[in-house]
């Protein structure tokens, strides 16, 4: 197949890469082997040979074939995530989004939906590029991934809907409302709440981890000190991460395929050990929890990429509890509205595209 090997040429055999790692209760930080993708047969976008998406927010029908059973992570960096939106104004905080699917028999198909990237000046240099790929480890070697990049041609949100044949339409309809949902909650809340913690590098920590709020934003004031000599630790990686939430990349999906997801925020402490980010749980769905894996939000911290510290938080609300009136001011806050507004221009396309 022409096309993998063209993209293969940009994965150099037993290159090691700082890639995401992802198991049922968490996500770590590992050094991965990369290889050629010599087991994934083809890849098809809308039933075309391709790995050109052309338009954001349009739902995709992606298949995969391949000759051996192993895992897949459709993964989007950067781009309009409920859970952690781009954030540049108090501190640059990146992110990323992953469906997870376990490939076993010939083929497997999932619903994707790109949701394109600001390209304002500044946006990209600050939280890094927008992009999407489908990475692949063999079922018997998690140890070792292969990655085929896709390419988003058209980074702005099509208008010229027709009709389009997904897999799982029916979830992926149902999830998009729960995406205009949290957009909802987090136009209501116009603020949030602050946190603060203080992390050591023995593995303790101190701070507020009482229940989360689905659909509230919460920053997370971070302060990470070596626990020998309380000096400040810069260049830490704070993360936080949800799983299976709502989110319009890869909505949940149960349906024809199953696809759980995960989302992803993460920021680096600065000289004074400190890192500043703003999440919104999305409370996930209930009724889903122990079909594709329970919904559950975890904050990490690593040092030198190394866990120094993970703690599961708990979520209440799942329902997205009315908003009381504006909350107090948070982290990156103008970020969380503007991009907030593109959560929703995401979720009104898509709605379209599947009403066609």
């Amino acid at each position: 197949m022409n096309f993998l090997n063209v993209r293969a040429k940009h994965v150099v055999f037993l290159f090691f890469l700082l890639s995401i790692t992802a198991c049922a209760e968490n996500i770590t930080l590992s050094l991965r082997v990369l290889f050629a993708c010599d087991f994934i047969q083809d890849v098809r976008i809308d039933g075309v040979s391709t790995t050109e998406m052309n338009f954001s927010g349009k739902p995709y029908n992606v298949t995969v074939f391949f000759s051996s059973p192993a895992i897949l992570r459709a993964v989007e960096y950067n781009g309009y995530l409920p859970f952690s939106l781009p954030q540049y104004v108090d501190s640059n905080v990146s992110n990323y989004a992953f469906g997870r699917g376990n490939l076993s028999g010939s083929s497997f198909s999932l619903a994707l939906v790109p949701t394109g990237a600001e390209t304002i000046a500044g946006f990209e240099s600050a939280v890094g590029n927008y992009s999407v790929e489908l990475r692949f480890a063999l079922a018997n070697d998690s140890a070792t991934e292969c990655v085929i990049y896709l390419n988003v041609s058209n980074r702005s949100l099509s208008t010229d809907y027709y009709h389009v044949s997904i897999p799982n339409r029916d979830h992926v309809a149902y999830f998009n409302d729960y995406v205009y949902r949290i957009y909802g909650s987090v136009k209501k809340w116009n603020g949030g709440e602050g946190r603060n913690y203080t992390v050591y590098t023995n593995g303790t920590a101190y701070g507020n981890f009482s229940n989360l709020t689905a659909g509230k934003p919460v920053e997370f004031n971070v302060t990470v000190l070596n626990h020998s000599d309380l000096s400040p630790v810069q260049g830490a990686l704070v993360q936080v991460s949800e799983f299976n939430g709502f989110q319009p990349w890869s909505p949940l999906q149960y349906q024809d395929s199953s696809v759980s997801s995960a989302a992803v925020g993460r920021t680096s402490t600065g000289v004074d050990g400190n890192a500043r980010l703003t999440v919104i749980p999305t409370g996930g769905l209930p009724s889903a929890d122990g079909v594709l894996g329970n919904y559950s939000v975890n904050f990490s911290v690593y040092k030198s990429n190394v866990l120094a510290y993970e703690r599961e938080l708990l979520v209440s609300n799942r329902g997205l509890a009315e908003a009381p009136g504006a909350g107090a001011s948070v982290a990156n806050q103008a970020n969380i509205i503007y991009f907030n507004d593109y959560v929703f221009r995401v979720y009104a396309g898509v709605k379209e595209w599947l009403w066609r």
